[in-house]
Formats: C-alpha cells, structure tokens, sequence
C-alpha cells in the first residue's frame, strides 16, 4: 500500500493484470493489462520511488506502473490520472483508461499532481517548474483544452 491509501494488487495465474484499489473505499482505482491474460503469473509486487514493480513468474520480466496525480472526477464516477505525459479518465466501475484528447498542447511532460476546481484541471509538471490549467469538456471528460501555462520564477 502506498502513503495514499492505494493498494496494489497482482491477478496471479488468471488475467495477466495488475490492479489498483482504493483501501479505504475498496473501489477499484485502475486495471493495468500487463500482457495477455493466459500464460502468465502476475505475481509479486513492490512499490519503488513513484512506481509499482510486478513480477511474471512464468518468465523473467518485470512491469513498472505508474500513476503520477490523480483526482475524481467532476461527477464524481471515476478518475483523472495523469501518466507519462498524457491524461486518462478511469471510471470506477470498469477501471479501465482511457485517454483524454488533449487541445492547445501535445503532451503534459513530467506531469506530477493534479488539482480539479470545477471544469478547471491544474496539472503540476515538476521537472519544468510549471503548472499547466486546462478546462475540461464535460463532467466526464473525454477532452481538454490549454487555458495557459504559468511557471514559477527563481
């Protein structure tokens, strides 16, 4: 389990997934399909630096995964999670992400936390000093728009 309450877990011998649950609520957070669902034991897990590290037992490999910020959506159904530059919307019932199509940028690079007020997404990109405001499309959102980018002075 990390500081956030979030706990990980591996399908074993059925599904070849790795999974996210919420320790507090018990919902599922997010499903990460690591390979195919038959033929592999996902298998041990360990939580390193911003990343969770899953073993196959059936093979010599090891999965990283990651979700950098992540905040509920605007109705409340599922998550926004920023990963590897790019942002997912998770709803809760599936677990399963999908990718926001982003307007005005290409990609949110080192993108760390997020904050939600309202329709106004704030994502903190750490390495760059910067924080990125988007505006959402919807309550659910499969969209978001650049808004402005401010960075911090030295």
């Amino acid at each position: 389990m990390d500081h956030d309450g979030l706990l990980y877990l591996s399908s074993g011998s059925t599904g070849g997934a790795a999974r996210i649950v919420d320790s507090r609520t018990g919902s599922l957070v997010a499903t990460y399909q690591l390979n195919d669902p038959t033929g592999h034991f996902i298998n041990d897990v360990a939580l390193l630096g911003d990343r969770a590290w899953f073993t196959d037992s059936y093979g010599a490999v090891l999965y990283g995964v990651s979700a950098n910020g992540l905040v509920p959506t605007p109705d409340g159904t599922g998550l926004i999670v920023v990963n590897g530059g790019k942002l997912y919307r998770v709803p809760l019932r599936t677990g399963e992400a999908t990718e926001i199509t982003l307007s005005g940028t290409t990609a949110l690079t080192y993108g760390d936390g997020l904050v939600l007020v309202g329709h106004t997404l704030y994502v903190v990109q750490n390495r760059l000093n910067q924080v990125s405001v988007l505006d959402l499309a919807c309550t659910w959102p499969t969209h978001a728009s650049r808004a402005r980018s401010s960075r911090r002075r030295p």
